[in-house]
This record gives structure tokens, C-alpha cells and sequence, in this order.
């Protein structure tokens, strides 16, 4: 059995400091790393909602979450309005991914890993995937 633990500090700082850090520290998180930690949530994720019960109310809203967390890593922007984009004709997918990972060998990956955010994040539940379905 896994064991997690849980910090309320981390030193090297939060998902949103690397995606989005301040202008003097343009550090850049690597696309591997954030593939790991996508994974990692999309395990936690699934784990949860298969031996949580409790959460039966949440899973949609979870799937959601995670969807907006893959927008992120991939757009490396501040968090958009992607239900509103959801529905429209004009949302181009290849304009949103952030043009520092274009071309470095990922980009199947990255394409996958925003049509799976696509689909989580519709405004609809019932077209949203489940966790299990994603991971």
C-alpha cells in the first residue's frame, strides 16, 4: 500500500509558482515533469473515487478540476473560461497550448493531454468522462 504525505510547505513552491512564475524567475517547469505530475493526479483522482463512497457527489466536479489543471499545464496561462469555450466553433485547441512546448518532441502528447482537458472541462456532466476514464 502507497502511503501519501501531505506538506503544508513546499519549499520549491506550488503547480501555479511553475507554471506561472513571477518575471524575475523564469524557470519554467519541463513538460515531463508536468506529465508526472498529471498522472499523479490523475491517479490520486481515480483511486478516490473508487474506494470513496462518499464522494459519489463530486466525481464530475473532480473531473472538472482536473481538466482545468491540464489547461493549465498545457496553455501555461491563468485560468480561462474553458466551459465558454467549450461550445464555441471559433476555439481553435492549437492556439491555446503555450508556444514554448511546441517542438520539443512532445506535441502528439501535448494534443492528447488537451483533448482530454477538452472533455472534462465540458459545460454538460454527462459529456464529461469519469476519472477512471481519463487515467
Amino acid at each position: 500500500m502507497e502511503k501519501l504525505l501531505v506538506y503544508k510547505y513546499m519549499p520549491n513552491g506550488n503547480l501555479y509558482y511553475w507554471l506561472h512564475p513571477p518575471a524575475s524567475k523564469l524557470k519554467i517547469m519541463k513538460w515531463p515533469v508536468g506529465v508526472k505530475i498529471a498522472v499523479g493526479l490523475a491517479r490520486g483522482l481515480a483511486w478516490l473515487h473508487h474506494y470513496n463512497k462518499k464522494l459519489q457527489d463530486s466525481k464530475k466536479k473532480d473531473v472538472y478540476s482536473f481538466g482545468v489543471v491540464l489547461l493549465d499545464l498545457v496553455t501555461r496561462k491563468e485560468t480561462i473560461n474553458a466551459s465558454a469555450n467549450s461550445n464555441s466553433t471559433s476555439f481553435n485547441l492549437h492556439d491555446a497550448i503555450d508556444n514554448a512546448l511546441i517542438e520539443l518532441g512532445f506535441d502528439d502528447e501535448i494534443f492528447e493531454f488537451l483533448n482530454i482537458a477538452y472533455k472534462c472541462v465540458q459545460s454538460m456532466l454527462e459529456q464529461r468522462p469519469t476519472i477512471l476514464e481519463v487515467y
